[in-house]
């Protein structure tokens, strides 16, 4: 979804120096993070044969990796797993859950500045996942009695001009079907009993019968549409204990000096309710190059989430040490090494106007930086207004193909 941001600034001071970002949360691509870059060409496979074509699509005729490309890899479904029970899905052990969440990034870039090759390269996985939500069990399960409805319809409408020959025998077919299927009395008769109100703008033709049975099975898609929004929004949220690891390295591959920088996350969270959660975040960041700076910072958060106010309480400590170039008395130059311990601490709050827009507040102290001279005080205030709306979910059979 495309989004217009409109802030307003009302005092901000942000430090934008070698520390890179003072965001804790886990790279969702961590090799990407490590080279602070988002590639012009992101390479998602979904397949063993898909991985294979993007890595050959990787290199030029000379055989040379190409520039601006990124992949986003999850080993794990690159094949189809029929022997994945749901139960083994929804509440992984811990090697279950490594191998279900584990991502492998990598991304190339050309620095437009010294003109160099960068590579980055970077993995993410959990190892705890907390359990489903009660509300998703129970809209998983609503979902799927809706597709069997829609696929019984569909059964019944290949079956139209044999061995249904009226729009009742259509009807006493997707009864006696979900009878077979152990449906609830109540659920089946509604259905009947809404399929009845319908049948009666049609007639008995094998044409009339067929535009009956369609008519009937776009409205249980159409339902169909709210509930599949609705159980992959509930699908993300977890209650429980959340354990999530993730760690990047970054190369210049045009100097000798190839290692440049890396990274580790660690997460864990804990919702304790759906709209209730603490967060605690490591990370350690360090580089190899003389103006860098190696961080080490831990953070924590709370989180609530109402009907239309978010609420977020955060603060990161973090102990640096910066390898700053310098002069010395005998006006000699030198590298001056800096060590320091400094703190963040902000409080974020959105309110939900309308549907596409919000209006956004932060708050706080930002981190202390051995490059630039400020106290980091900071307020923002901002609306953030959805200019597209999402499309409609299309759940309509696709099409026979030969």
């Amino acid at each position: 979804m495309s989004k217009i941001i409109i802030v307003i600034l009302t005092t901000l001071v942000l430090q934008v120096n070698a520390q890179q970002s003072t965001d804790m949360v886990l790279p969702s691509s961590p090799a990407f993070s490590i080279l602070n870059y988002e590639p012009s060409v992101v390479m998602k496979p979904t397949s063993n044969k898909d991985l294979g074509a993007d890595i050959l699509n990787s290199f030029d005729e000379q055989g040379k990796l190409l520039m601006n490309i990124g992949l986003d890899v999850s080993p794990y479904w690159l094949k189809s797993r029929p022997t994945l029970t749901r139960e083994q899905y929804l509440n992984p052990g811990v090697g279950q859950c490594f191998i279900q969440s584990l991502n492998i990034s990598a991304a190339t870039v050309k620095d437009s500045i010294t003109n160099q090759n960068k590579l980055g390269a970077g993995i993410r996985f959990k190892l705890v996942n907390g359990r489903p939500l009660p509300e998703y069990l129970k809209a998983e399960k609503e979902l799927n009695t809706q597709l069997n409805i829609s696929n019984i319809i569909g059964g019944a409408i290949a079956q139209v001009g044999t061995a249904i020959q009226t729009r009742l025998a259509a009807i006493n077919f997707i009864v006696s079907n979900l009878t077979a299927l152990n449906y609830s009395t109540n659920l089946i008769e509604q259905l009947q009993q809404a399929a009845t109100a319908r049948a009666e703008n049609f007639d008995d033709s094998p044409g009339g019968i067929r535009n009956f049975l369609t008519d009937l099975n776009s409205t249980v898609i159409d339902s169909n549409g709210a509930l599949v929004e609705k159980v992959a929004h509930l699908n993300k949220k977890r209650t429980g204990l959340i354990i999530e690891i993730a760690a990047a390295t970054g190369f210049n591959s045009s100097s000798k000096k190839s290692f440049e920088r890396g990274g580790i996350w660690l997460n864990a969270s804990n919702y304790f309710t759906p709209s209730d959660a603490w967060t605690i975040t490591a990370r350690y960041l360090f580089a190899n190059k003389d103006s860098g700076i190696n961080n080490f910072d831990i953070g924590f958060s709370y989180i609530k989430e109402l009907n239309k106010i978010n609420i977020a309480v955060e603060g990161a400590f973090r102990w640096y040490n910066a390898s700053i170039p310098d002069i010395n008395s005998n006006n000699q130059p030198i590298t001056r090494t800096e060590k320091d311990f400094t703190y963040r601490l902000s409080a974020q709050g959105s309110y939900r106007i309308f549907a596409d827009v919000s209006f956004n507040i932060s708050v706080g102290k930002d981190f202390n930086a051995p490059f630039i001279s400020s106290n980091g005080f900071f307020s923002v205030f901002g609306f953030n207004y959805s200019l597209f709306r999402k499309p409609a979910v299309n759940l309509a059979p696709a099409p026979a193909t030969n």
